[in-house]
């Protein structure tokens, strides 16, 4: 479950370790290439010193691009307190991303999303969506396993006094109004509506 600190839910992906290993190697590689534009300004006079400057730089800015694509870690926050949220982008300790108001959510939904996973058949994962205008979500968590992506729903339903659609089955989508008064765990009881489809 993402971590949740008094009505703050901060939803992280983690980056697998074999894109970190290439993000510190392209970062290492633009270093060099940086290295080499200094070095050709003083070891070359004129033209040719331009075109090696040029030449490096160029190298050393698709290794920057190269390893930001594999190093930046993008993490949604909801302050369900206040009503806003931020996305923010990190590479390193180095963040960026400001504060928004949440847009009217109309509802929370949880459903299964299939998957190729590499060395299995039918790989699937459990998404929790924000809705909110015209058919536009965000995507706030993503997990393997069912029930904390269902406790997670739930938890940002109760708060938000909104429905919760569970569409984990696409041909038995249930419609959830959770009660305003939270149990012990910070999960809602949930009142099954009967409401039908939207």
């Amino acid at each position: 479950m993402p971590n949740i600190k008094n009505d703050n839910i901060i939803s992280e992906r983690k980056r697998p370790i074999w894109q970190t290993v290439l993000a510190v190697v392209s970062f290492s590689i633009m270093f060099l290439f940086l290295g080499l534009t200094v070095y050709g300004l003083y070891k070359y006079d004129g033209k040719d010193a331009f075109r090696a400057f040029v030449s490096a730089f160029n190298c050393a800015l698709f290794m920057l691009v190269l390893g930001l694509r594999f190093s930046v870690i993008t993490s949604v926050w909801f302050d369900l307190k206040d009503r806003r949220y931020k996305k923010e982008h990190k590479v390193g300790p180095l963040r960026v991303g400001k504060w928004q108001q949440l847009p009217e959510i109309e509802y929370v939904s949880v459903f299964k999303q299939s998957v190729i996973l590499p060395g299995e058949d039918d790989g699937h994962v459990f998404n929790v969506n924000v809705w909110y205008g015209r058919n536009q979500h965000f995507t706030i968590y993503t997990k393997a396993e069912g029930k904390p992506a269902y406790d997670m729903a739930l938890y940002i339903a109760s708060r938000l006094k909104i429905d919760m659609l569970d569409a984990t089955d696409p041909f038995n989508k249930i419609w959830i109004s959770p009660h305003v008064v939270t149990e012990t765990r910070g999960l809602p009881p949930v009142n099954i509506n009967n409401r039908g489809l939207r």
